[in-house]
């Protein structure tokens, strides 16, 4: 009987997890026909990327070392969205402001993710279920089509003795139009190699790390000098391409 009402709860929970699913880029979606209007007011409702990762690595001697980059400064994600969207191809990008126009946003229930940070002041991922109240949000918003993105990093050791690793960046954006038809959808990445510890490590962070190494067996290493202008330069690249696939869906 206890067997009974475990699987019960299982099966509810299973039920509860599908219907928290948000909608991301899926190579097996159906885009549908339509055109992205030019010149048009255009809303990113949610644009998002994780705020760090950390690549662990082990030693002969088993001492652990933490290289983590973080997303530090927002500023430049944004720039990097508007100059391809807005001055390539002329669509008009609605302020973070005019969700306070739509009463729909309030029935929103986004899904919050620990590790995600919003570049934009909409939900940070908007479940599948809720892709039916795009419509209702463009007519409150006056916008004529609606953007999610979402850009993701992380790192790939390359093989010993090499001192680099891989930072591999991947964008994924969505386009749906007035009636909540996707419309659009791509995901490109960008692999960069790059050394692993910072340039500019000060001889007294070197030395906590080495107290910290032999006392703990782990080293945190930043490599936020080598690596944050190269996350940067990706976004550019990344946008620039889809912005090229965008280019052909407008009228």
């Amino acid at each position: 009987m206890i067997r009974f009402y475990i699987t019960i709860l299982l099966t509810i929970f299973s039920f509860i997890t599908c219907g928290e699913t948000y909608i991301k880029y899926d190579k097996k979606t159906n885009i549908e026909s339509g055109i992205i209007r030019a010149k048009s007011p255009t809303l990113l409702l949610s644009y998002s990327i994780n705020k760090e990762y950390v690549l662990v690595t082990t030693d002969s001697d088993n001492v652990k070392t933490y290289y983590k980059l973080s997303v530090e400064d927002t500023a430049p994600f944004i720039d990097e969205f508007k100059a391809p969207i807005t001055k390539n191809l002329g669509l008009l990008v609605q302020d973070e402001s005019v969700l306070q126009k739509s009463k729909t946003i309030s029935k929103l229930e986004p899904i919050e993710e620990e590790n995600l940070t919003k570049l934009w002041n909409g939900p940070v991922l908007l479940k599948i279920k809720q892709a039916n109240l795009i419509p209702d949000i463009l007519s409150e918003t006056k916008s004529e089509q609606l953007i999610l993105a979402r850009e993701d990093f992380h790192f790939e050791k390359e093989a010993s003795p090499s001192d680099k690793s891989k930072l591999i960046v991947s964008l994924s954006v969505l386009v749906y139009d007035k009636s909540g038809k996707l419309i659009f959808a791509s995901e490109k990445s960008k692999s960069t190699s790059t050394y692993l510890p910072d340039d500019d490590l000060s001889v007294a962070n070197f030395m906590g790390d080495v107290l910290m190494a032999t006392f703990k067996g782990k080293v945190n290493v930043r490599v936020n000098k080598h690596c944050r202008p190269i996350l940067y330069e990706s976004t550019k690249e990344l946008w620039s391409e889809i912005a090229s696939e965008i280019k052909k869906k407008i009228n």
